[in-house]
């Protein structure tokens, strides 16, 4: 993030390119230092939502499946991941 070339691998430098890329459009919600914008966002993984999110604090329909955008600071540590922790991998969360 500071410009050190020599600091990742080619590998790395490679899946930046793709998280960067207007095709995958990570970084439209993860963003900045900690790869978050810290707003809430339905992301479309689930088609429906036992818990519904924000809504459950703003009453509005449209935050229906809404949930905090998480950093990726330290993400292969923190699984397992979603709002309701029913992911296991990354790996699971990619495809």
């Amino acid at each position: 993030m500071r410009g050190d070339s020599s600091a990742i691998s080619e590998a790395a430098k490679n899946g930046w390119r793709l998280f960067q890329s207007d095709d995958l459009a990570c970084t439209a919600c993860h963003s900045g230092y900690d790869f978050t914008d810290y707003s809430f966002q339905n992301n479309g993984y689930f088609d429906t939502y036992s818990d519904s999110g924000r809504a459950l604090i703003t009453g509005l329909d449209s935050d229906v499946g809404k949930f905090k955008v998480p950093t990726l600071r330290n993400v292969e540590l923190t699984y397992p991941y979603m709002h309701n922790g029913s992911v296991d991998s990354l790996a699971q969360i990619i495809r």
